[in-house]
């Protein structure tokens, strides 16, 4: 008896071409397009088996988009983990899922553990003069950002330090801030710093958090910019949604 055809079969995807589909799969799920979603991870299931911890990731991040941060969504973020410990995305989305649920101890240990593995990453990156390249573009950018700002505004942050640094301290992460953050603002808004003596105010943009996230310069200028409004916004007493609002998010 012959057997029935089951259609054309597909070639097994290259590594960079399945990198490429979780991209376009995390944009997807991260966008609340959950039927796009679903058909790619459809594709990524039939590439990957239920012992790889990429697959429990994506459909711990299908799950969250389709559901919300349910037990579902955390299940399979957990299965993830314990597949690969060393899986710092998988860690993070777990982390920021705890954050939701307000399972604070979760969050922490996952953050911190985060905070381990993107300063493990760093230290086996080339480096080089490439990322002093794009290190250069990050001050460069910010100077032009303030530098471009309303008189009225930029006066008032001439004795507001804009720093670089390379990522969250640790002491900082255990206090629930998130460890891939871009940028910081620390200190009392614009309205209340006559109020306080001495109270020092700053802003922080997290330099290796930002090369990380955006290797094409003029992405990572972009970036920059809009980090950096969104930190000055909140010295100038806007709150998440406002600034959100003012697409700074």
């Amino acid at each position: 008896m012959a057997k029935a055809s089951r259609g054309p079969q597909r070639r097994p995807l290259a590594d960079d071409e399945l990198d490429a589909l979780f991209e376009d799969f995390e944009l997807l799920a991260h966008d609340g397009r959950v039927v796009s979603a679903r058909v790619l991870l459809e594709r990524i299931e039939g590439e990957l088996s239920d012992e790889d911890a990429e697959l429990w990731y994506a459909r711990g991040l299908l799950a969250w988009a389709a559901d919300g941060p349910d037990a579902d969504a955390r299940a399979a973020l957990v299965r993830a983990v314990e597949l690969a410990p060393e899986f710092a995305d998988a860690r993070h989305a777990l982390g920021r899922l705890a954050d939701l649920q307000g399972d604070f101890e979760t969050l922490r240990t996952q953050w911190l553990e985060v905070l381990r593995l993107d300063q493990a990453q760093v230290r086996r990156r080339a480096g080089g003069a490439e990322d002093k390249v794009l290190l250069d573009a990050v001050e460069s950018t910010a100077r032009e950002v303030l530098a471009e700002l309303p008189a009225q505004f930029r006066d008032k942050l001439h004795n507001v330090p804009i720093v670089l640094e390379e990522r969250p301290h640790p002491s900082l992460v255990e206090s629930g801030f998130d460890p891939r953050a871009l940028g910081l603002f620390e200190g009392l808004e614009d309205s209340m710093r006559h109020e306080v003596a001495a109270a020092p105010t700053r802003i922080v943009l997290f330099y290796e958090n930002l090369l990380d996230a955006f290797d094409d310069p003029r992405e990572l200028a972009q970036e920059v910019e809009i980090t950096l409004l969104h930190e000055i916004g909140h010295f100038f007493g806007l709150d998440e949604d406002e600034v959100a609002d003012l697409g700074l998010a």
